[in-house]
């Protein structure tokens, strides 16, 4: 065996490894044999990938998972070994570069394309650095955009210039008071202090 071939080797059983440790897979020694199906399975997600220079993003051609609430439509990738075991194929490609994803983690796009799997455009993250993140950027749904609302952005304004009260007006509108008191204070439609401001 080459050097070359023992290095990739050695790769190849990393990455089974970790997948394996990730999974909490309780799988037979027959089972751990199975280097070629691993081998495999790295080459079908490698080859799924629009692979360009290495600063650029890495496009998954794959499938994809239904769209989130946003919006925003990650990849999936998934594979058999007794039971089907899908990943989003961002943190797929994260393992792939560097191994297990700590308990507690999550992997954040730097490039902040979903579909990227360009293992030097992701990074370990929090969920709190990962919501951060996303409220710094401006891609969190805020007013009657979010999906939640009872109220158009139109009756928030109104809401918080007026000075009829917060019980005729959550009457009219089907809202509980403590919601056009909350508008008014701005903990609420924090965001239509920007839009009172650009007019």
């Amino acid at each position: 065996m080459t050097q070359s071939e023992t290095s990739q080797s050695n790769a190849i059983t990393k990455i089974m490894l970790t997948l394996l440790e990730i999974n909490r897979l309780k799988m037979t020694s027959k089972s751990l044999g199975r280097q070629e199906y691993f081998e495999q399975a790295v080459d079908r997600f490698w080859s799924k990938v629009d692979r360009r220079a290495s600063h650029k993003c890495w496009m998954w051609k794959g499938t994809k998972a239904l769209p989130l609430s946003n919006g925003m439509q990650y990849g999936s990738f998934g594979f058999y070994d007794g039971k089907t075991i899908n990943y989003r194929v961002h943190r797929f490609a994260w393992m792939l570069a560097n191994g297990r994803i700590p308990d507690g983690k999550v992997i954040m796009h730097r490039c902040d394309v979903p579909l990227c799997v360009n293992p030097r455009h992701l990074r370990l993250g929090t969920q709190i650095e990962n919501m951060q993140d996303m409220v710094d950027k401006g891609r969190v749904a805020k007013g009657e955009a979010q999906g939640f609302s009872k109220l158009t952005e139109k009756q928030a304004l109104f809401a918080k210039r007026s000075t009829v009260s917060p019980n005729k007006l959550g009457k009219l509108w089907g809202v509980h008071p403590t919601c056009i008191t909350a508008i008014r204070k701005g903990k609420n439609w924090k965001h239509l202090d920007l839009v009172e401001a650009r007019q």
